[in-house]
């Protein structure tokens, strides 16, 4: 696990930037297959390998794809009988808070600190999170791969992130759940953080000076 970047750094950031899923938000793409799986041809396991563990989703996540051309191409896949109103209905399903790091977002805000989001996601999947959680609102600004045709850790996603926040280098801390995003991060000259819990995202932050004056 790597922690908060080249340890010979010493200056603290001054931006903190958010992954959305799995970091604020946990999410259960089973709950979304089982709920299509109702109103289609196919099962709950076959929505699965159509959607989430083919190259339909990251086709769409990445911007390459309308949600008009995803909602087609899912219901070409599985049957889905239902309308688009209940298809994306269905992704506000699989949506949970995290409420400990959302409240530690709220804290980092709260002293001044800007915040950033930077996720691999998609436009249903935005609309929904606005309609349903009030932090969304709080952030500062957003880089959302779907916008920008561009994945984490593709390098592409992390200039525009620095063009959208003013700011590059130690100036900036990320938070993901995944290796390979931090990896890439840090090598831009970023802190980063691998979130595994909210305690060791937190005490990580407080080491970095986020939150070390509470």
């Amino acid at each position: 696990m790597r922690h908060e970047g080249d340890p010979m750094v010493k200056s603290s950031p001054s931006v903190v930037v958010f992954d959305l899923g799995k970091v604020l938000l946990d999410f259960d793409f089973r709950v979304f297959a089982e709920g299509l799986a109702q109103d289609a041809s196919v099962s709950a396991d076959d929505v699965m390998e159509a959607i989430v563990q083919s190259s339909i989703l990251v086709e769409y996540e990445s911007g390459r794809t309308s949600s008009s051309v995803f909602f087609e191409q899912v219901k070409n896949v599985t049957g889905y009988r239902g309308s688009y109103e209940s298809f994306e209905c269905l992704f506000g399903e699989i949506f949970t808070p995290l409420d400990e790091m959302i409240a530690a977002q709220e804290r980092i805000s709260m002293k001044g600190i800007p915040t950033y989001i930077c996720s691999n996601t998609n436009e249903i999947a935005i609309r929904t999170i606005r309609r349903l959680f009030r932090f969304f609102d709080r952030f500062s600004g957003y880089v959302l791969s779907h916008e920008h045709q561009s994945m984490k850790p593709d390098s592409h996603i992390y200039r525009i992130t620095e063009s959208v926040v003013g700011k590059s280098g130690a100036d900036l801390v990320f938070i993901d759940d995944k290796e390979e995003n931090i990896s890439a991060a840090i090598a831009r000259g970023w802190h980063g953080i691998v979130h595994v819990t909210p305690s060791e995202t937190l005490a990580a932050l407080d080491r970095l000076g986020i939150l070390a004056s509470e």
